[in-house]
């Protein structure tokens, strides 16, 4: 009685006389339409979670240079911050180098964090994304010397609390000499450039740091009737520095350090000409019973496991899936990579979430 119905049933009828007419017709008919399916189906990727948009973006940079100096750092966060800032769709930029002392911060000074805050969409050009607006930035913050990572800051803090990476995806070799795993990570980091997806990927440096090396002569320390300790405790005031005593104001408390002033232990010749006192009064430079000199050591030392590890962050681009990139990624570096048999490769970060979630 019903119009529609009435549609409906003139319109399913003959298919559905048709079916029972020709029965296994239709089942080479419903498993070809079904094998259409796999063209999108391989395609359509996939990812543990989909990234959402914040209206404000979260720059890391990272300098190639492990031992780079505070006023390099800042001179380089401070061109980074004037170029974002030149961006009509930029409302604010803040950023900072180094770390706090605190062991739950391990960001090194190589490593800076800007957070850049968005003006409302409706403000920005027209046919402007934060697709498009990220691929921008990126192209004009192409520095020598600088490796570029992306992300959001809720969205990179939930990285570093469950995959303990900066970056989405990343990969981490481990081995037991360190010049080995900073060769692989640096042949690692050269293939994953030229994967397609790849906005930027940057080797954690394991090598590359500077290190003042004081070695105590014992004879000639002997000779003015010092020991090993005399000569280290003018080393450990001089250099580190030695809480005197704590200066109480109410409810607040203030180390007192006391050490050399900046000028006088910036450089190693002026620390050659540290006085060390002897027990007769006298006072001696630190050269004459002591060898100084620089020295080339880890940055930075990472570990999982009992063995030591080196770190590859892989920064994406916008638009480029997880499950499909890693694939491909594999095969690269499987070509063009020869792991040695004590050390091993595994892929972390949101890769690693979604095959335990599999």
């Amino acid at each position: 009685k019903n119009p529609l119905n009435r549609a409906l049933a003139f319109l399913y009828r003959p298919v559905i006389h048709g079916a029972l007419r020709a029965p296994w017709m239709m089942l080479v008919i419903a498993l070809l339409l079904t094998a259409t399916l796999y063209y999108p189906w391989d395609r359509l990727g996939s990812e543990f979670m989909p990234p959402l948009d914040e209206g404000t973006l979260l720059y890391m940079p990272v300098t190639q240079d492990p031992a780079v100096s505070i006023g390099q750092a800042a001179m380089l966060l401070q061109q980074t911050d004037r170029i974002l800032k030149t961006f009509p769709e930029v409302e604010t930029v803040f950023g900072e180098a180094g770390r706090a002392q605190t062991a739950t911060d391990q960001s090194p000074l190589s490593m800076f964090d800007t957070v850049v805050n968005l003006k409302n969409p409706d403000q920005w050009p027209a046919g402007m994304t934060m697709h498009k607006l990220q691929s921008k930035m990126n192209e004009a913050l192409n520095i020598p010397g600088l490796s570029n990572i992306w992300t959001q800051p809720l969205k990179g803090r939930v990285d570093m609390l469950t995959t303990g990476l900066q970056t989405p995806l990343g990969i981490k070799v481990g081995g037991t000499d360190l010049d080995t795993l900073n060769r692989l990570g640096q042949e690692l980091q050269t293939v994953l450039r030229k994967v397609p997806g790849t906005q930027s990927a940057y080797a954690a440096r394991v090598t590359g740091g500077r290190y003042i090396v004081i070695h105590t002569d014992r004879a000639k320390a002997a000779r003015y009737g010092l020991s090993v300790a005399d000569v280290n405790r003018l080393v450990e005031t001089a250099i580190g520095g030695e809480v005197l005593t704590t200066a109480v104001q109410g409810l607040e408390r203030f180390p007192v350090d006391l050490r050399y002033p900046r000028e006088l232990r910036q450089s190693l010749s002026t620390l050659m000409e540290s006085r060390v006192a002897t027990p007769s009064g006298a006072q001696i430079p630190l050269a004459q019973v002591a060898d100084l000199r620089i020295e080339g050591g880890p940055a930075m030392l990472t570990s999982d496991n009992s063995r030591l590890n080196s770190w590859i962050y892989i920064d994406l681009k916008p638009g480029t899936n997880i499950g499909a990139y890693v694939p491909r990624a594999k095969a690269a570096i499987a070509k063009a990579v020869d792991l040695p048999g004590a050390y091993t490769l595994s892929w972390v970060g949101q890769y690693q979430v979604m095959e335990q979630a599999a």
